[in-house]
């Protein structure tokens, strides 16, 4: 569990969703370990939030969350769709990079 704690911490501090706007690598940021090593962390930053938009970056063939959460909508009523979108909240980093008004 403990290297369970590490990996969050190190998620917590450096991984964020890119704009799509930006291009090129991420500068590389070193995170100490409990046993004094350092683990470097570059595109990771960005790559690990996003595969959660763009599944194809692991190798999958889903659809991302914008668009699954667009199938999930449109698959209800229509009299709940817009209050359905409306009460779409994102937590946490991501939601700096992401126009949701775009889904």
């Amino acid at each position: 569990m403990a290297a369970m704690a590490v990996a969050n911490d190190i998620k917590e501090a450096y991984c964020y969703v890119k704009a799509p706007s930006t291009q090129g690598r991420c500068s590389e940021k070193r995170h100490k370990l409990p046993d004094s090593r350092e683990a470097c962390v570059g595109d990771e930053q960005h790559l690990a939030p996003e595969i959660l938009f763009s599944p194809s970056l692991a190798g999958k063939e889903d659809v991302g969350l914008p668009e699954m959460i667009e199938q999930s909508i449109a698959s209800c009523d229509m009299d709940i769709q817009v209050a359905l979108y409306q009460s779409i909240v994102l937590v946490g980093v991501m939601r700096c990079s992401m126009d949701w008004r775009s889904v």
